[in-house]
């Protein structure tokens, strides 16, 4: 999730007066028992990369998880979209912690593009499936990351398919935090005129942290709210927001960048914008 929200200010540059897309079908496929219980682990083990000490240890974790998970027995009774489910949030946080590095690694390109071709064949050989939130959640984050690599058409044709998914999931599952996230992240940098709303953020970033059922919402609903919290001067609520996420990772190294972020007078978002102007002042 860490380099996700640079794809989607790139994205809405392109789409600042672009109103409108053609519709999808929403109704949820419900995962298996197991399918399930595999991807709670996934989302577990997304977390806990956040205590890594580097992230070269975070990408051991993913690559070592991955490999446990596809040697179980569980793993070949799961269905071909949760199968697709699980590759996109391991490649994703792959991805994030290799973005994380270096920006600019050649391997970047290749490893995201590998599984952007894999979600729109499977799309493409499926058309009327009905689809999976975490599917729908976790194909987003991968087609976000793919952005900078696609032509303007496509780039614009998944963002705002990307809008109305969300919506219709927090519409079908109100509460359901992941997807309030995602949903506050396209409003915060979504321009006005497309119907961006840094209030709607907050409003969804906060009720995601309230909602959380796994301590990975609740960490990076409470980075987030404290974030726009810091950037509106309220900085009683900035502090107290991210120590709601350190009380669940410990100083971790993620939390303890932020916390420099804001004694320079940078947010999260501002570095996540400008990230070689806010290194280049923090040497």
């Amino acid at each position: 999730m860490f380099n996700v929200e640079m794809e989607l200010r790139k994205l809405f540059v392109s789409l600042f007066i672009i109103i409108s897309i053609t519709g999808t079908i929403y109704a949820q496929k419900t995962f298996s028992q197991t399918e399930e219980q595999i991807i709670s682990k996934t989302v577990a083990m997304r977390f806990s990369t956040r205590m890594c000490s580097t992230a070269d240890e975070a990408i051991r974790k993913i690559d070592a998880f991955n490999k446990e998970i596809k040697a179980s027995a569980e793993w070949n009774s799961l269905g071909e979209q949760a199968k697709l489910t699980f590759d996109n949030m391991i490649v994703q946080e792959k991805y994030s912690y290799i973005y994380e590095k270096n920006a600019k690694d050649a391997q970047l390109k290749d490893l995201i593009l590998a599984q952007y071709n894999k979600i729109i064949a499977w799309n493409e050989a499926h058309p009327s499936a009905v689809k999976n939130k975490w599917y729908i959640l976790s194909s987003g984050d991968v087609i976000n990351s793919s952005m900078q690599y696609l032509s303007q058409s496509l780039a614009i044709k998944y963002g705002l398919q990307e809008k109305e998914d969300y919506d219709a999931l927090i519409n079908e599952y109100p509460d359901f935090s992941f997807a309030l996230i995602n949903s506050a992240l396209w409003y915060y940098y979504a321009p006005a005129i497309g119907g961006g709303s840094t209030k709607k953020a907050a409003d969804y970033f906060k009720k995601a942290f309230t909602k959380a059922s796994s301590d990975y919402e609740k960490y990076y609903s409470s980075i987030y709210y404290s974030q726009i919290c810091f950037e509106n001067k309220d900085n009683a609520n900035a502090a107290f927001y991210l120590k709601e996420a350190e009380k669940l990772s410990g100083q971790d190294r993620y939390i303890n960048f932020i916390r420099k972020l804001n004694s320079n007078n940078f947010s999260l978002f501002y570095y996540i914008n400008n990230r070689e102007k806010v290194e280049k002042k923090l040497q």
